[in-house]
């Protein structure tokens, strides 16, 4: 299992923020000699290019793209620039599109991010039909990780986020199958002791982890778990819910889309 073609988002800007913004996907594809399809558009238009005429906005994307391509060169990265490809969809569709012949999404979360990137980010996970790599813009992922946590709740979206994993699964030194034991009911059978043999089998070392959330979010208990581990990466499958359910028994998926989690994390539907 590899990757070979990694697609991501990069905002318009300078060099500096250019190179923060990529350092995850460069380093993903030096270490999976993979491809990198960059579209290049800002997400949160109103606030953050309110003062910046159609003019000024399409000379930054162009140095933007400058800066990527030669960036790449310089490490050595196949890479290929892309503006957004249509104003006809939402900029999450637009995205999804590049995705899906993909092998793997990513796309950095920035702090106090608006609805734009709320929309990128639901667009890319729950439309594309890949995994998709969050990371915290002020903890990019700057090698592959040695300790890997699969949050694990035998459910469908939850093996598409193990499986879109494998690739950096199958080279990490741990894995540590996490099942957050009073959030829902398994049934027999579904434990994630059977995960952990699975993985064995594949080569991998890997420990069986039933934490209590003791009233805490089970993302923050996930993230807990994980320092506990001295892990570097998540996994965990992505569930759209009801806004009302939401409100009322909160979400892993909604609080990692806040930027709530402090690791980076590989997620599906």
């Amino acid at each position: 299992m590899t990757i070979a073609c990694i697609a991501t988002h990069l905002e318009p800007g300078g060099i500096t923020e250019v190179e923060q913004s990529l350092a995850t996907a460069f380093m993903l594809a030096d270490s999976f000699s993979a491809h990198l399809s960059t579209l290049i558009f800002p997400v949160d238009v109103g606030a953050a290019t309110a003062d910046v005429t159609e003019q000024e906005l399409a000379a930054l994307e162009t140095q933007t793209a400058v800066y990527a391509r030669d960036t790449a060169e310089r490490r050595g990265v196949s890479i290929d620039i892309r503006p957004r490809s249509s104003f006809r969809f939402g900029i999450g569709e637009v995205l999804a599109d590049q995705i899906r012949v993909s092998d793997l999404g990513l796309i950095m979360i920035g702090a106090g991010h608006g609805y734009g990137q709320k929309f990128l980010l639901e667009g890319a996970v729950f439309d594309s039909g890949r995994p998709v790599m969050l990371v915290p813009a002020q903890a990019p992922l700057l090698r592959l990780p040695r300790r890997i946590v699969i949050g694990w709740d035998a459910t469908p979206a939850a093996v598409r986020a193990l499986h879109g994993a494998m690739p950096l699964i199958l080279r990490c030194e741990e894995a540590f199958v996490v099942t957050v034991t009073d959030d829902k009911e398994l049934r027999e059978g579904q434990s994630g002791i059977e995960l952990t043999r699975l993985l064995t089998r594949h080569g991998v070392k890997s420990t069986f982890v039933s934490p209590r959330k003791e009233g805490a979010s089970v993302l923050n208990t996930l993230c807990r778990t994980a320092r506990e581990c001295h892990a570097e990466l998540l996994t965990l499958g992505a569930v759209r819910h009801a806004p009302i359910h939401e409100l009322v028994y909160g979400s892993a998926t909604k609080d990692i889309f806040m930027g709530q989690a402090q690791f980076a994390a590989i997620v599906a539907a």
